[in-house]
C-alpha cells in the first residue's frame, strides 16, 4: 500500500530520469525529433525486459513441478537449460 506509493515515484524517476542511456541518447540527438525517438525507442526496449525475465521462468512452472517459495525455484532456470537447451548452447548460455 503506502510503500508502494511512496517508493514508485522514486523508482521510476530514476529509471527514465537517471538512467544514461535514456540522457545520453536526449543530449547526443541531432534535434528535438531524434532525441524523442530515440527515447522511445530505449523505453520500449526496456519494456521488453522483463517478458524475457518472465516467460523463461512460466515456462518452467508449466514443463516442471516447482512449488512457489520453495528452494529448488533456485534449480528452475538450470533445470530448464539443460533440458530444453542442446549441450553446445549450455555451455555458451552459462559462459
Amino acid at each position: 500500500g503506502g510503500g508502494m506509493r511512496l517508493a514508485q515515484p522514486i523508482g521510476s524517476l530514476w529509471y527514465w530520469c537517471m538512467d544514461q542511456d535514456l540522457v545520453q541518447r536526449t543530449l547526443s540527438a541531432r534535434s528535438d525529433v531524434h532525441s524523442k525517438a530515440g527515447c522511445t525507442m530505449a523505453a520500449g526496449l526496456k519494456l521488453l525486459a522483463p517478458f524475457f525475465m518472465v516467460i523463461p521462468g512460466m515456462a518452467v512452472s508449466v514443463l516442471f513441478d516447482f512449488e512457489a517459495g520453495s528452494a529448488s525455484t533456485d534449480q528452475a532456470y538450470p533445470v530448464l537449460l539443460a533440458s530444453v537447451m542442446p549441450p553446445g548452447v549450455v555451455g555458451i548460455m552459462v559462459a
